[in-house]
């Protein structure tokens, strides 16, 4: 939008935003989509069986022994028993009152998301940064100033608007099992970071969408919530246009 309003319809590289842009966006969670077809049957049942492993963190402590006729309490010196002992245990056999459980799966899914995160920051950052290239000369602010204000500025986004795109991923477009969360988390984190080699920008809540609308698709069971897919579809759609508008119309004003 701003590149048509200050050198006219001509002067912007419509074929390089249709190579290096346009497509990349529209393909992504398609092939995010298709990935996940193909692997959820093979690799879900797989990550499943990390439900039956937890690490245990259990406290066994001395007994000491009392004398015969003693009134007083009688205070044990520490030894290695006293010490907490830690175990993999399956399941079935990790007792509810232990000092600490963690079951397996849920920390795969943790680093999964850290990874996902991380690879969203390496591929979503550069676009934003690259608005600032341009505004760094009038402004005057250094290139690392402009690294602080973006992660900053992501941060606190996530922070206050992002529960809610959250939300929608999570629980409103089908539903997931632990396993094929981390299963499409995996994916994404895949994708997102195979564009970022190849200098593609893509959105990552699109590879993400693609993913989780795969898991529906490949369970018969839980099945998709299409008015929520509709509505994700649209917000693409028509965000495009008037993020040009917008554009062309604060060109026209400030510049």
């Amino acid at each position: 939008g701003a590149g048509i309003m200050a050198a006219g319809a001509s002067g912007v590289a419509w074929l390089g935003i249709a190579r290096k842009v346009a497509l990349p966006l529209a393909l992504s969670p398609i092939l995010s989509l298709a990935v996940m077809l193909a692997l959820s049957p093979l690799l879900a049942p797989v990550l499943r069986r990390f439900h039956r492993f937890c690490v245990c963190l259990e406290r066994r402590e001395a007994v000491p022994a009392v004398p015969a006729g003693a009134t007083a309490s009688v205070s044990a010196s520490v030894n290695a028993s006293d010490l907490p002992s830690v175990g993999v245990l399956s399941g079935s056999a990790c007792p509810p009152d232990m000092l600490v459980r963690v079951n397996a799966l849920d920390s795969l899914h943790w680093v999964s998301s850290g990874a996902t995160s991380f690879f969203r920051g390496l591929n979503d950052t550069p676009k934003v940064l690259a608005l600032g290239f341009a505004a760094s000369a009038v402004w005057g602010v250094g290139l690392g100033g402009f690294y602080a204000a973006v992660a900053v500025a992501m941060a606190l986004g996530s922070a206050f608007g992002g529960f809610r795109v959250t939300e929608t991923l999570a629980r409103k477009v089908t539903k997931m099992s632990p396993d094929e969360g981390l299963l499409a988390n995996l994916t994404t984190s895949a994708l997102v970071s195979a564009a970022s080699l190849w200098a593609l920008p893509v959105s990552t809540t699109h590879v993400s969408s693609g993913a989780i609308i795969g898991i529906g698709a490949a369970s018969k069971a839980a099945g998709i919530q299409w008015k929520t897919v509709r509505e994700m579809l649209l917000a693409w759609i028509v965000t495009l246009p008037v993020a040009a508008l917008v554009a062309a119309l604060a060109f026209r004003l400030l510049a």
